[in-house]
């Protein structure tokens, strides 16, 4: 039950257990079910497969509100054709998941739990201020991340850069790349999911939120 009331449901395809998985979608995207188009339908499925399929998303504040929820608007937008957004959403939500590993692992020197004072120091800067490459390069170094994870997390950040920055990216295939990134920051959700478990025990939901999560998966069949 505990389990159940700290995650943010998050219907992925057929595969999960609701019967009506394209009225979930619906609900998804923020249309009504007539709505669901056929290519909809297709775009939705077409970003998961068993590599990368999860039911939910563990709840915390910051993990709904820089993982959870641009995931969310990065997946309605490829559903919707807005590829461009996708790809820049994925990059934020891959920047917020180096800091939680990075927080969760609770690095030590000499026994003690690097502070931030002490990051300064080691990296120039506290850790959630560096650039992201540094950020990937300090988790892979300290092994951290797998070779697997530290491979997807500079994928997403190459592609992310080539859009922000234009003249790094003379041929743009939008459709393809966020398709890439959003099969790529849901394989790292997948993967992470025991830093983002722990980091999301730090917190402790709203009695409100509770009762509204409940109440859904009530709805959707899921207790």
């Amino acid at each position: 039950m505990s389990t159940l009331l700290t995650t943010d449901y998050y219907p992925f395809g057929p595969n999960t257990d609701a019967a009506n998985w394209e009225d979930d979608l619906a609900e998804f995207l923020g249309i009504t079910p007539a709505q669901v188009s056929k290519e909809f339908r297709d775009r939705y499925l077409e970003i998961h497969d068993a590599s990368n399929f999860i039911v939910s998303i563990p709840w915390h504040k910051k993990i709904s509100e820089r993982i959870t929820k641009p995931i969310r608007i990065a997946i309605k937008n490829y559903c919707r054709g807005d590829d461009l957004a996708s790809i820049v959403l994925c990059g934020l939500a891959a920047e917020t998941l180096t800091i939680i590993v990075w927080r969760t692992h609770e690095v030590q020197i000499a026994g003690k739990t690097i502070s931030l004072k002490e990051e300064k120091i080691l990296f120039g800067d506290k850790f959630e201020k560096l650039e992201q490459e540094k950020r990937i390069k300090i988790l892979s170094t300290l092994n951290l991340i797998t070779p697997v994870q530290d491979v997807l997390f500079n994928k997403i950040k190459k592609t992310r850069n080539e859009y922000i920055h234009p003249a790094e990216n003379q041929t743009k295939q939008e459709l393809e790349d966020a398709r890439a990134l959003l099969k790529q920051i849901l394989s790292l959700l997948k993967s992470l999911s025991n830093e983002l478990n722990k980091f999301s025990n730090s917190d402790i939901r709203p009695e409100s939120e509770l009762r509204t999560c409940m109440a859904y998966l009530h709805a959707a069949g899921k207790l």
